[in-house]
């Protein structure tokens, strides 16, 4: 779902979501222990929603919430949680696949480090399969006919079947 930009005016919307993401890479590192200043339950959302009136690039907004030291397993948690909710704007059309795809690209990184045991601690136990494989079965089907929504799914088979083989 990646979209590429090459006006001027788009491309400031480019270096903003990098001060965006650095801000948040900044805040959480400096505040992540305290919720009520850096709640990424609460951010997430907003960041998403900036994301999705600017530039709708995947990845960056996940990418920018790891740095900052929130882990895959929280990540994770809060867009299945976004996706159960279906509240607005994320319950249709490019702000649905947008939370989606960020989602997809959290359990695959989430993937790629537990692969490389560079997931915290706390993240080392058991990889929670079976849950995961649930969420992305139930998303696959919500994701839509069009071609974002086809290559999607195309995506989610990737992950899916790489968690079967893998775990």
């Amino acid at each position: 779902m990646t979209l590429e930009h090459e006006s001027a005016g788009e491309k400031g919307a480019g270096e903003a979501f990098e001060g965006v993401a650095d801000a948040v890479r900044r805040l959480g590192r400096r505040f992540l222990k305290y919720e009520l200043i850096f709640n990424p339950a609460a951010l997430i959302p907003l960041v998403e929603k900036y994301n999705l009136e600017t530039i709708q690039r995947d990845g960056w907004v996940p990418e920018a919430f790891l740095d900052a030291g929130v882990t895959h397993q929280t990540l994770f948690s809060i867009y299945d949680n976004i996706n159960i909710r279906q509240e607005a704007p994320w319950n249709d059309g490019a702000a649905k696949l947008l939370i989606v795809t960020d989602m997809v690209w959290t359990v695959k990184a989430w993937i790629d480090a537990h692969m490389r045991s560079t997931v915290t601690r706390t993240e080392r136990g058991r990889f929670p399969s079976d849950r995961i494989l649930g969420s992305l079965d139930r998303i696959m089907a919500s994701v839509g006919q069009g071609m974002s929504g086809k290559k999607l799914r195309e995506r989610i088979i990737v992950v899916r079947d790489e968690i079967k083989r893998r775990f």
